[in-house]
């Protein structure tokens, strides 16, 4: 991974007027040189130039986190690119003392798009939400730095989002644009792409559903007139039934409630 100019090699030129010269061979020339000597008195410095190659970026991590939202935030404001993952980019080995310099995080590669029935990933276009769709390294979406990211999810659905998998990018080919999609023949290396993957994942947190009535009337036991004391009905098997609370069954985070009580007034 070194390039720049490389270390002086100092030489003296040797005539042809002495000895055969023996590659390989070795002679003291601390007894003199210059003057009647086979030997130049003035020294050459050899040096040549390596020129860089591109290093892929490092991702330092492998998870990152989207910011926590409600369960059935319609419109939740999401994260930009560089705020869930340029702290896990690193270029350092393009840093060469007097040669090349670390490139910058110019944005990521969506390889892997987990969500389903759970809710949609989005990003933003500068004019408005696009779904991320499928993406793989045979079709990845591109998000630039400042681009903002967000999981919208499913009404009722909560728990921990589907994952999203990315690639690093640096800047060493030019800018991002989000929204263009690349094959990824290739990653890490010699690329723009780190080799390594980061899952980004967030929490949906559960939010109370009322309770639905599914029937609208209950039905004491039958008993006969003139009753005094009838033995009456515990509450479930009278309400419990029909009001069953299924919305809170979040598919992956809050389950559902039994029923209490009929209230009244």
């Amino acid at each position: 991974n070194w390039n720049g100019t490389t270390p002086t090699l100092t030489v003296r030129l040797v005539e042809d007027g002495g000895a055969p010269l023996v590659t390989g061979g070795r002679v003291d020339l601390t007894g003199g040189v210059g003057g009647s000597s086979v030997y130049s008195a003035g020294t050459v410095a050899l040096t040549g130039t390596v020129t860089p190659v591109n290093d892929a970026p490092i991702a330092t991590g492998t998870t990152a986190t989207l910011p926590t939202i409600a369960e059935d935030t319609a419109n939740p404001a999401g994260a930009t690119v560089s705020s869930l993952f340029a702290h896990l980019f690193s270029d350092a080995t393009d840093t060469v003392a007097g040669g090349s310099a670390a490139n910058g995080f110019a944005g990521i590669a969506v390889v892997g798009n987990a969500a389903t029935a759970q809710g949609v990933w989005q990003y933003w276009t500068g004019t408005g939400w696009s779904a991320v769709g499928a993406a793989s390294d045979g079709n990845a979406l591109l998000l630039s730095a400042n681009t903002a990211l967000r999981f919208v999810p499913a009404a009722n659905w909560n728990g921990t989002t589907p994952v999203l998998t990315v690639r690093l990018i640096d800047d060493s080919q030019g800018a991002v644009t989000s929204g263009g999609r690349v094959v990824l023949t290739s990653v890490g290396g010699s690329t723009a792409y780190s080799a390594g993957t980061i899952a980004l994942t967030g929490t949906v947190t559960p939010v109370n559903d009322a309770p639905v009535a599914t029937g609208t009337v209950a039905v004491l036991p039958t008993i006969a007139e003139d009753t005094a004391n009838p033995a009456g009905t515990p509450l479930p098997p009278l309400f419990g039934a029909p009001c069953p609370e299924a919305p809170d069954e979040g598919r992956g985070g809050a389950t559902r409630r039994r029923a209490a009580g009929p209230g009244g007034g």
